[in-house]
């Protein structure tokens, strides 16, 4: 039953059944939905909105065919519902709601943008952004300027040629001191075994030692490996093993300095 435009009615008129009928009965039946959906042409004030409870067997929480109702809040202003494309029945916010912009909201991630179980999301330059999962044993880690997956670095054991490399000749220093090798491991941490020897009749003990630590170890050379040279000369070593910093240094030092001391790198693991 459609609604019919109420009649002008003019002084002296018979009012019939019909006329009642269908400008008061129907048109009162056509508003109140019992004939079907009323239909709002222009537009609808409601004074009292019901936010809770039931109206005639529906909760206004939730209805029963499982869309739900929304309550706006006493400061929107005027909004559109959008009605096709991606935003299908989604608020337009636009200008008339008091300070949010039309659906580009940066402070917050407008919807989901990860897919797979795993990603990460993260900003990049300008915006939220998806990081896909990585493979498995990889680790995160940050590249010139966005988190990246890596692979762990595989550790190698480099063995120099002959007698190895010598990373120091000259006396010995009888204070710690550091020795930096980067330029035979690089300016990392590395693992090192270090032949440290000298010539001479009171060569005394070596100690090394990872930057920054303050224990006290040292090792005689006589009891590492030794030759006699000579009556009063002797060509002493000893094999130690240390750690370097970050930077690819260790400290080492001598009980006695000792002109002709000799530092190689036999062996390294990095």
């Amino acid at each position: 039953m459609a609604f019919t435009t109420p009649r002008t009615w003019v002084t002296g008129e018979v009012v019939t059944a019909a006329i009642g009928n269908t400008h008061w009965r129907d048109n009162l039946r056509y508003l109140k939905g019992l004939d079907g959906a009323v239909t709002i042409e222009d537009a609808l004030t409601v004074d009292s909105l019901v936010t809770s409870g039931n109206v005639d067997g529906v909760d206004v929480s939730t209805h029963a065919g499982g869309d739900a109702f929304v309550q706006h809040g006493n400061n929107i202003g005027n909004h559109t519902h959008q009605t096709s494309g991606a935003q299908g029945n989604k608020i337009d916010h636009g200008a008339g709601t008091t300070g949010l912009g039309d659906d580009d909201h940066t402070q917050y991630a407008l919807r989901t943008i990860l897919t797979t179980r795993g990603d990460i999301v993260y900003r990049n330059a300008t915006v939220w952004a998806r990081l896909a999962k990585g493979t498995d044993g990889q680790f995160l880690k940050i590249g010139a300027n966005d988190p990246i997956w890596a692979d762990v670095p595989a550790a190698s054991l480099t063995v120099p040629a002959g007698t190895g490399t010598q990373v120091f000749s000259g006396t010995s220093p009888n204070a710690w001191t550091d020795l930096d090798v980067s330029g035979t491991v690089g300016s990392n941490v590395a693992l090192l075994l270090i032949k440290i020897g000298g010539t001479g009749g009171t060569i005394g003990d070596f100690a090394v030692r990872k930057n920054g630590d303050t224990d006290e170890i040292y090792s005689t050379v006589g009891e590492r490996g030794a030759a006699a040279a000579g009556a009063g000369v002797s060509s002493v070593f000893c094999i130690l093993v240390v750690a370097t910093d970050s930077s690819g240094i260790f400290e080492w030092r001598a009980t006695n300095a000792v002109s002709t001391t000799t530092v190689d790198i036999i062996a390294y693991i990095k």
